[in-house]
C-alpha cells in the first residue's frame, strides 16, 4: 500500500528537482510532499530521499553479489537471500539486478 501511495511522487522525486533540495549537516536530502487523509484527519506526509545513501546501498549490494559469485565459482556457500541474483552454474542474473535497482 505504501509503495502504491508513493509511486507517483517517487517518479518526480527520483529526478531530484533543485527546489526539493534540503541540505542538512554533511548530507543533502530531496524532500517531496503529498497530502493525505485518514478518516477525518487531514495532513501532509514528507518523503525524504538521500541519493548518496542510495548509491552507497547499491554499491554495497553489488559488492556482496560479486563476492558471492566468487564463492559460487569456488564451490562454497553464499549468504542467504543472494541466490535470487544468480542463474544456474553461478551466472549473474542481470535482469534481476536491474529490476532490484528500480524498486
Amino acid at each position: 500500500m505504501v509503495q502504491k501511495f508513493w509511486r507517483p511522487v517517487l517518479s518526480k522525486a527520483l529526478r531530484l528537482p533543485f527546489a526539493d533540495r534540503v541540505p542538512l549537516n554533511q548530507t543533502t536530502f530531496y524532500v517531496t510532499t503529498r497530502t493525505y487523509r485518514l478518516n477525518q484527519v487531514r495532513g501532509t506526509l514528507y518523503l525524504c530521499f538521500n541519493p548518496r545513501q542510495q548509491v552507497d546501498l547499491r554499491d554495497s549490494r553489488r559488492e556482496e553479489i560479486a563476492q558471492a559469485q566468487q564463492r559460487l565459482r569456488a564451490g562454497k556457500t553464499i549468504k542467504s537471500g543472494l541466490e535470487k541474483f544468480f542463474q544456474a552454474r553461478g551466472k549473474t542474473a542481470f535482469k534481476c539486478l536491474t529490476f532490484k535497482q528500480k524498486s
